[in-house]
């Protein structure tokens, strides 16, 4: 079990490692960045 856990970590992290990956990464946090960046404060209900 503990071999197939090491082989899966290993992959993703070589997966991580190609152009692509990081591209499609990036492409996924850039939006999620600028939506939290420019949150409004929501309002009160009385």
């Amino acid at each position: 079990m503990r071999n197939s856990y090491l082989l899966t970590l290993n992959s993703l992290l070589l997966s991580l490692t190609t152009p692509s990956a990081l591209l499609a990464l990036l492409g996924l946090l850039v939006p999620l960045a600028i939506h939290l960046w420019n949150r409004r404060p929501g309002q009160e209900v009385a």
